[in-house]
């Protein structure tokens, strides 16, 4: 292999590198620990490790990692860094000299060479810090004008009318970019190096955003073949959890043949990679079938196959002590991988352990890079400070239960976050929903302000999950929502407001299309996704038997619907689906491109005719047909 030819030269590169390691030593020994005193009293410092990838080589610049394919158009590419000249003199030799042979050598399971490649380096020094942080918010599902994505509040704290919205907002984006570091963290002293080193096409087949994160440990967890929202909801966020808990760094896997637990093996049912490859560090090359066919990937952290073969598979039982009581497999604590099996259930509330670690990542971002300290000595400083260290704070307090229908993690504002991070898109993803719903917002003229968002689950949720409404009743419960609505707000609109209407059932369709027919004088326009490849059910799986459209086209349809039920002011949804109530996550997080939204959900209607019960609720059918008898509904 080329990469044997190069040791000699990478041990005088580590050697060299030591040097380096040293000095940053020394700076961080003549640079005090920011110590900062939470509400409660308590000393907060931030732990060496995190203050270790703060100051190393403080002289650098924002890394980049741009396809050398890749146009100038994408939104999430960024420009080679201004040193850098047209003629590349790096030697090859030096790329890898952090690595160990074991890693080289491979196989290793590495993220797809198309994926979003983003800048790793976020606690660099640089000026424009501020601005790659607002780049990871773009990244986002969220909408482009949503409150979540715009930091606009940062320099117009003073003119605030409401300071807990402003710190719930703040507390959201801190624990997103957060959950950023926690997973990129062990890869910047490497990348650093890589991008000192090597030229911008390497022989060696390793991916741009392919690290080894010497130092690293593990969770590795498999996605299942049940809806989005419960993957995402219970599956990703909980992996996520677990990540922070114990300070692993969690990748998630599919397909991958040579794995030795089962569900490593089994492909990822919601998607489909069509025309997607591996980046050659899989000998196989195969057409895979996991998260990164339509997310972007999890971490730059990269393991080998061997790695994956020898974690050790928890227990449910020492999984459930992990996440419920922060304690480690008994024996295991060190070990580099763990496997865990997904709940697949959200969690009710943020274990402490993991609200805790982003508060600390949180409290780091704020001191280095959303304080302006060159104004330290000015008023809006201080109110800037207390306003960011309230929001880190806000980490830790305990969630109040949503009034009404308070199902999972309704009110759970890490949880929130965290569905934001875990539904990032690739780039060309992406682009396709971008392009999809801009046409679908200009040719009918959303306004988001006046419009209402219906999402409506049919379909195979009907069987059992779920009861599910007519079209007719659901242009009832919108009506009577939309009145209150007015009524509350003293709004007196005369503008005919706007319903956002997106299914998967073609049923439900043609039901919409039959009601717009049958009453003219109906005062609502109803917008639909023209793009909806309406597969008649939310189980991708079901789905591709008899579609004629892919698992990543079926999919894309799904976030561009959920992406048209951003633009709502009044949302009404069914939450017994999780897909629905993913979409009040998001909304919960200020993803929603309204000023604000009130998210409803069918199980709280007043009116007992229109309620819909989940099919784990036992005796709701009966307390609901005791409420319409004593109400003469």
């Amino acid at each position: 292999m080329k990469v044997r030819r190069f040791r000699l030269v990478s041990c005088i590169c580590l050697m060299l590198g030591a040097l380096a390691a040293l000095a940053s030593l020394a700076l961080l020994l003549q640079t005090s620990y920011h110590v900062y005193q939470s509400n409660d009293g308590m000393a907060n410092t931030f732990d060496a490790e995190m203050e270790l990838h703060l100051r190393q080589n403080i002289r650098r610049e924002a890394i980049t990692f741009a396809n050398a394919t890749a146009t100038s158009s994408t939104a999430f590419v960024t420009a080679p860094p201004h040193h850098q000249s047209s003629v590349d003199t790096r030697d090859e030799s030096h790329c890898y000299s952090l690595n160990s042979q074991a890693w080289l050598d491979g196989p290793r399971l590495g993220n797809l060479q198309d994926s979003s490649l983003i800048d790793l380096d976020l606690f660099s020094s640089d000026s424009g810090s501020v601005t790659y942080l607002q780049r990871l918010l773009g990244q986002s599902v969220c909408a482009e004008y949503s409150r979540f994505r715009n930091m606009q509040d940062l320099q117009q704290l003073q003119y605030t009318t409401d300071i807990n919205a402003t710190i719930h907002a703040w507390t959201i984006r801190l624990a997103y970019w957060a959950m950023h570091y926690h997973q990129s963290k062990h890869a910047l002293l490497e990348a650093t190096h890589r991008h000192a080193n090597c030229p911008l096409t390497s022989s060696i087949d390793i991916g741009t955003y392919d690290y080894e994160c010497v130092n690293a440990k593990y969770i590795v967890a498999s996605l299942a073949n049940v809806g989005l929202g419960a993957n995402v909801r219970g599956g990703m966020v909980y992996g996520y959890l677990a990540g922070l808990i114990s300070d692993r760094v969690v990748v998630f896997v599919n397909d991958l043949a040579n794995a030795s637990h089962k569900f490593l093996r089994r492909p990822w049912a919601l998607v489909s990679c069509d025309g997607d490859n591996g980046n050659g560090t899989d000998t196989s090359r195969h057409r895979r079938r996991d998260a990164q066919c339509f997310f972007m990937p999890s971490t730059p952290c990269v393991l080998t196959h061997a790695d994956i073969q020898q974690a050790y598979a928890l227990t449910n039982k020492e999984t459930q002590k992990l996440v419920k009581q922060g304690i480690p497999p008994v024996g295991h604590e060190q070990d580099k991988v763990w496997y865990m099996k997904l709940g697949f259930t959200p969690l009710t509330a943020t274990p402490v352990k993991a609200a805790e670690r982003l508060r600390k990542y949180a409290s780091l971002i704020i001191q280095q890079y959303l304080l302006p300290r060159a104004n330290a000595s000015d008023e809006h400083y201080h109110a800037l400070q207390t306003m960011l260290h309230q929001a880190a704070d806000n980490m830790l307090r305990h969630d109040e239960p949503r009034q009404g229908y308070n199902y999972g993690a309704a009110n759970v504002k890490i949880h929130h976050a965290l569905v934001v991070y875990a539904m990032r898109p690739r780039r060309d993803k992406a682009a396709r929903i971008k392009q999809q719903l801009e046409n679908l917002l200009r040719s009918h003229n959303v306004q988001p302000e006046t419009s209402f968002g219906l999402p409506i689950r049919a379909s195979d949720k009907c069987v059992k999950e779920s009861e599910c409404l007519s079209f007719e009743q659901h242009m009832q419960a919108t009506s009577l929502v939309w009145a209150d609505f007015n009524s509350n707000t003293s709004r007196n609109d005369s503008t005919k407001p706007l319903i956002l209407f997106t299914t998967e059932s073609t049923a439900i369709v043609q039901d919409q299309i039959n009601f717009t027919t049958n009453h003219p004088d109906f005062p609502f326009r109803i917008v639909s996704n023209t793009y909806d490849v309406t597969p008649n059910t939310g189980f991708i799986t079901n789905a591709e038997a008899g579609a004629t459209s892919s698992a990543d086209d079926i999919l894309l349809s799904a976030v561009t619907s959920l992406q048209l039920q951003l633009q709502a002011r009044v949302t009404l949804g069914n939450c017994c689906s999780n897909f629905h109530t993913m979409l009040a996550d998001l909304l919960a997080a200020g993803c929603g491109a309204a000023s604000q939204n009130d998210f409803h959900c069918f199980q709280e209607l007043e009116d007992p005719n229109l309620r819909i019960c989940c099919g784990w609720f036992k005796n709701c059918k009966e307390d609901k047909l005791r409420a319409v008898e004593a109400n003469n509904f």
